[in-house]
């Protein structure tokens, strides 16, 4: 069956049905309570560097967020046969994907706002001074790294036929990143080349291959707003920004996030829109 083009009303009808859905499931209340408590006792709690203190949680925070309110959001419609009425109506596959992306975005957008609210509250509260530029750089850097993964997540849950494969594969990728495993594969492999004997050095590549994370293209790609955050921000695994390799150029790490938003949801499209529903 011919796709149906891509309709802007349908991305935009689709985006409100998946924040009706989150609402009615309560996971904008949930992931919006939590994030809101959280930032109104940390704030409260801090007399000082609260901004650079928000950013550095949220680097944590906003990916699980996103995985976990994000990655049975296709797959899991799939599977309850959602989309066999959808694709009944007026919509193609890639509306269904897009206005996915759209929605997930806005409950994520809805929890780290709610993050800062109740930071700013516990600040007034406890007379906290802030910095608001740290604030500003924070939120937004934040939001970025949130939208990569819930673009991998919505990637991974359209490429899948399998909620468990869906959870697995998202969970695991948090894990890739966050807990810093992306670093030292190729240090995994050079040691399974050299016989499971450590080599005498880096191999080839290993800076280039981890300047390929999203947390280090952040860094290299923030180096001009603020070379301080850049160099502050945590889950960068690489070698200092300030070095003159082109991988590490700013212009390259905003590729590398580029890529990161739009590659896994190109994929999880193209599987999507030639599988059988």
């Amino acid at each position: 069956m011919r796709e149906r083009p891509v309709s802007m009303r349908g991305i935009r009808q689709l985006a409100r049905k998946d924040m009706a859905d989150a609402v009615r499931e309560r996971q904008l209340h949930l992931l919006c309570g939590i994030l809101g408590l959280f930032g109104l006792l940390f704030a409260y709690g801090s007399h000082q560097n609260v901004g650079e203190g928000l950013l550095f949680f949220l680097v944590f925070l906003a990916p699980l967020a996103a995985v976990a309110f994000t990655h049975q959001s296709i797959v899991g419609r799939r599977v309850n046969h959602e989309y066999s009425v959808l694709l009944g109506l007026p919509f193609s596959r890639a509306d269904i994907i897009l206005g996915t992306f759209i929605g997930r975005t806005l409950v994520l957008v809805a929890g780290i706002t709610s993050l800062y609210v109740g930071a700013l509250i516990g600040g007034f509260v406890s007379a906290t001074s802030f910095d608001w530029s740290v604030l500003a750089i924070g939120f937004l850097f934040g939001l970025l790294i949130g939208l990569i993964f819930v673009s991998i997540a919505i990637g991974l849950s359209a490429w899948t036929e399998s909620t468990a494969v869906a959870s697995g594969g998202a969970f695991g990728v948090y894990l890739l990143f966050v807990f810093q495993l992306w670093g030292i594969i190729p240090d995994a492999v050079a040691y399974l080349l050299h016989g499971f004997e450590s080599p005498s050095s880096r191999p080839p590549g290993a800076a280039f291959f981890e300047s390929l994370s999203p947390f280090d293209a952040l860094g290299n790609a923030v180096e001009p707003f603020s070379e301080q955050l850049a160099v502050n921000l945590p889950l960068i695994s690489g070698e200092s920004t300030g070095s003159a390799a082109l991988y590490q150029e700013p212009w390259f790490g905003g590729l590398v996030l580029a890529g990161w938003l739009i590659v896994p949801i190109a994929l999880g499209y193209w599987r999507f829109a030639t599988s059988d529903l």
